[in-house]
């Protein structure tokens, strides 16, 4: 208990500590007298005086401040003082030292532990055109449409990229090599294509099938709007159970319109109460896949795998009695059995082991949806990267956790991710220790991955937070005065209402999780 509140604070410390040291840097450099610098709120354990600067540890390492003069009033060479560039550059380089410190960690993470990648080996889908042209589970890609495929990752790059189109495709099979010509599918899982509102399949007795709505209908508005693709669908949809709103389709070239009325369902994966009308599409089709097999990579400390004695480089080969040859099918048992005593067969070094285990039944974060797991993790090739290509790869990953991040935030804005994914301290704290269970990797990916979150979530146009700060600036800039102490005392309660608000959500989101673990 004592170990994993170290480790804790440890984890929230370390960034803290940097995004104010961000603010301290750039204050120094800028000339502004820095009273304090402190790492924690509370009672002060530790301080010293160095120049004109007091630092501070302080009792509880959820936060940190540096006071500098003229923050609050008129001081000559004082934060207030200087010019809206210098201010703006002062408050924007905490968040941004949380940027380079992610930027840095997952530089380090890909220096000493190397990339993982997903084998570019295929397992298509039966009755799929990639079966129909003759590729087989196991199949190796070597390349596509003129291009050498390292990864998987890099197939589905060239298929995006080729959307609707037809490619030449060599793979080797039996240390021979063949050519394929595949049509690629205009619209599937590897495009940004959109998922047209097209129905599959109307439930018997919904209040779709009340009005008439068939298979293949085309949905065009919902509620009076204008709809192009499912997710605008249903995202309406389930934002207006119990209300009688209007509906219009397609069919084989007529238009019809009517009313229906969305009736409340729990929503099976989070529990919220959604509008449904008893209607599904048909998703769109992974055509190949990569074959990945069911090999230990890492094993979670104290769970169920580790009390076995399951260990990295393990090769599953039967889980509740079902033989598997793929990582996804292993996965997708364990999941459907959480709590349930099963046998388990692995091979090591040649040698076949068996013994029974209970997957434990845990919460998915995102889906709210209640799975089996035995804490292992699937076991990818790794590459070795130089130096300048481990930045590459740090600069590329930094960039696409910032994308997702703000993407994530749109959709939880816009309902299109449900409000309860999102966490608090408390969820912090757990993902921060559990974190540690996998591993160094892990941990330090995890670590990466909040910092980043943290300069996100800091350059929102929140008063109190940073990036409110700035909009505050660029407003006085704009109007060519300072704000009054009264208007800054109203920007600066709007934002503690916010920010006071958001903490009781995720807090009592955190509390709800633990509740119905």
């Amino acid at each position: 208990m004592v170990s994993s509140i170290i480790l804790i604070a440890l984890f929230i410390g370390v960034l803290i500590t940097f995004h104010e040291f961000g603010h301290l840097i750039v204050a120094k450099i800028s000339r502004i007298p820095v009273e304090v610098f402190s790492i924690g709120f509370g009672p002060i354990i530790l301080k010293h005086k160095w120049d004109e600067t007091e630092y501070r540890l302080a009792l509880i390492p959820l936060g940190g401040f540096i006071k500098m003069a003229g923050e609050e009033d008129q001081v000559k060479g004082g934060f207030s003082d200087k010019p809206l560039g210098i201010k703006t550059a002062v408050i924007a380089a905490g968040p941004f030292f949380n940027l380079v410190l992610g930027f840095l960690m997952l530089t380090a993470m890909f220096l000493v532990f190397g990339l993982k990648y997903t084998a570019p080996v295929v397992n298509p889908a039966p009755g799929s055109s990639a079966t129909a042209i003759g590729l087989q589970p196991g199949d190796l890609l070597v390349s596509a449409a003129a291009e050498t495929i390292p990864s998987f990752d890099t197939f589905e790059k060239v298929l995006g990229n080729n959307a609707g189109e037809e490619i030449e495709m060599t793979v080797m099979r039996n240390s021979k090599l063949l050519t394929r010509t595949y049509a690629v599918p205009a619209d599937t899982w590897y495009t940004d294509s959109i998922i047209l509102p097209v129905i599959s399949k109307v439930k018997q007795g919904s209040p779709a099938a009340q009005i008439g709505l068939k298979q293949g209908d085309t949905l065009i508005s919902i509620a009076n709007t204008q709809i192009r693709t499912w997710n605008d669908f249903t995202r309406i949809v389930r934002s207006n159970g119990g209300e009688k709103i209007a509906i219009g389709w397609h069919r084989t070239g007529e238009l019809f319109t009517d009313s229906i009325t969305p009736v409340m369902e729990t929503d099976k994966f989070t529990g919220e109460k959604i509008g449904q009308i008893g209607v599904w599409i048909e998703q769109p089709r992974r055509d190949i896949e990569p074959f990945i097999s069911p090999v230990v990579g890492r094993v979670r400390k104290r769970g169920p795998a580790a009390r076995l004695g399951l260990k990295s480089g393990d090769t599953i080969i039967s889980v509740a009695d079902i033989h598997v040859r793929r990582w996804n099918e292993f996965t997708r048992i364990v999941n459907a059995r959480g709590n349930q005593k099963i046998p388990i067969a692995w091979r090591r070094a040649g040698k076949l082991f068996t013994d029974s285990i209970t997957p434990t039944t845990e919460t998915d974060q995102l889906t709210g949806e209640k799975v089996g797991q035995i804490g292992v993790w699937v076991g990818l090739p790794t590459k070795k990267l130089p130096f300048h290509t481990a930045l590459y790869e740090g600069l590329n990953r930094t960039g696409y956790v910032v994308v997702q991040t703000f993407v994530i935030l749109y959709k939880v804005i816009t309902h299109q991710i449900t409000t309860k994914a999102i966490g608090g301290p408390v969820f912090i704290a757990k993902v921060a220790y559990e974190g540690a269970s996998w591993g160094a990797e892990y941990f330090l990916a995890l670590w990466a991955l909040l910092s980043i979150n943290l300069f996100v979530v800091n350059m929102l146009p929140i008063p109190v937070l940073d990036g409110g700060h700035i909009v505050l600036f660029l407003f006085e800039a704009i109007r060519r005065r300072r704000l009054t102490e009264k208007e800054m005392a109203w920007a600066m309660n709007i934002g503690w209402l916010l920010i006071g608000a958001i903490f009781v959500f995720t807090l009592l989101n955190d509390v709800l999780r633990l509740i119905t673990k």
